[in-house]
């Protein structure tokens, strides 16, 4: 078995950026083959979903191409560009819930004076559930 030698992988990293920072995109191949899937694992850890991890990467990678210098210049740049990504999973999980609802989809405020609607709103229900044909009756009885 062979182990993982930190200070290996961290001077590859760097020799990879070093050459990012030289040919630009053509370059952020042999980048993404180096960290790509490990920084989705480590994002999925974070975020819990593959679509946001592999967000957290293209957001990573983004920041790496902008500043590449930034990566060549510290001692472990391994541990810095996971620095990077965790930051951009922590901004993934705060802006999934800031989601903003258009007015448009909002529903409008119930003013209803007394309780006497949820009877109401069941007797609607029930007739509605009478118009529709047996299958889709059944499906929706079993969902309320």
């Amino acid at each position: 078995m062979e182990l993982f030698d930190i200070r290996e992988f961290d001077a590859l990293l760097r020799c990879r950026v070093r050459h990012l920072a030289q040919d630009g995109i053509p370059a952020l191949g042999a980048v993404y083959e180096l960290v790509g899937a490990r920084i989705v694992r480590y994002a999925r850890a974070i975020v819990r979903r593959s679509d946001d991890a592999e967000d957290v990467l293209q957001a990573t990678l983004l920041q790496l191409l902008k500043y590449p210098e930034s990566i060549v210049r510290v001692e472990h740049p391994w541990a810095y560009l996971l620095k990077i990504a965790r930051h951009q999973a922590y901004e993934s999980l705060k802006n999934r819930h800031r989601c903003i609802v258009p007015e448009s989809m909002k529903t409008p405020e119930l003013n209803i004076p007394d309780m006497h609607w949820q009877v109401d709103l069941q007797d609607a229900v029930s007739v509605a559930l009478e118009h529709l044909p047996g299958d889709q009756r059944e499906v929706i009885v079993l969902k309320i």
